[in-house]
């Protein structure tokens, strides 16, 4: 089996991917996708780029990162994808680990995999391998998801291009595409191997803006449906009430979707 990573970096982050991305491997091919930006140095990635036969680097004109993860699944071409930030470094056995996992592991579609937070200990990370379902989806990043590239295409699964980092409702593209490809038949499991290393700052700590409210509420609608999805989201905040800053905001918020 082929893994493929699959990068979605914008403007000028793109000097933290060239710096971040793993050596090379028989194993494992890599698809960059560019939003541009302001960028003016273009041409100079492309030249960086050509020095390894085992990139793609697809430059475009957008934004919004599920834009530029669903131009990546387009033009993807391995048996794995793997779907990746450009402030990651990942562990040198990391395409082992996910190559086996599939093998060990037949009839799956999706696994997703744990990492370490700033060169520490797991972080939130269960040590039992578990089956997927439309609950254990609402904590998956997006570094941890990997899945095979032919159930995507048959599926036609793609992430919510008005979702993720870029858009207004900033957060939770994850466990939408994820129900989607649940609801499309599709069968996804969590295996506890750690893959690679993130920052310790995380857009999914937000819960006190506007739109990180409006994007966990359009979550759950679109995961469990509109009365279901209601019900719960109203459970979620009343259970971690303090981390939406004791009341105000998050109150006028439901009252408004009451």
């Amino acid at each position: 089996m082929t893994l493929e990573m699959l990068y979605s970096t914008y403007g000028d982050r793109i000097f933290r991917l060239i710096n971040n991305l793993p050596p090379q491997s028989l194993y494992v091919s890599i698809t960059i996708v560019h939003q541009v930006g302001g960028c003016d140095q273009l041409m100079n990635y492309q030249e960086h780029f050509k020095r390894r036969s085992d990139i793609r680097y697809i430059p475009i004109n957008s934004v919004g990162v599920t834009k530029s993860r669903n131009v990546a699944i387009e033009n993807s071409h391995a048996d794995i994808v793997l779907f990746c930030d450009d402030d990651v470094v990942y562990e040198d056995d990391f395409y082992k680990k996910v190559i086996l996992s599939y093998k060990e592991n037949s009839g799956v579609d999706f696994i997703t995999f744990s990492y370490n937070r700033g060169l520490t200990q797991p972080v939130k990370f269960s040590k039992r391998k578990t089956k997927h379902d439309l609950f254990s989806i609402l904590s998956v990043g997006t570094i941890e998801i990997s899945c095979l590239r032919s159930s995507l295409l048959n599926a036609r699964c793609f992430f919510p291009e008005d979702m993720g980092a870029g858009q207004k409702l900033l957060l939770c593209d994850e466990p939408v595409f994820l129900a989607s490809l649940i609801r499309a038949g599709c069968r996804g499991i969590y295996v506890p191997l750690n893959i690679c290393d993130h920052p310790d700052e995380s857009s999914g700590a937000d819960f006190k803006s506007y739109y990180a409210i409006e994007s966990r509420y359009e979550c759950f609608k679109r995961v469990f449906g509109l009365f279901m999805g209601r019900v719960l989201f109203f459970c979620f905040v009343f259970y971690r009430f303090k981390d939406f800053g004791g009341g105000g905001r998050v109150l006028k918020y439901i009252f408004r979707k009451v």
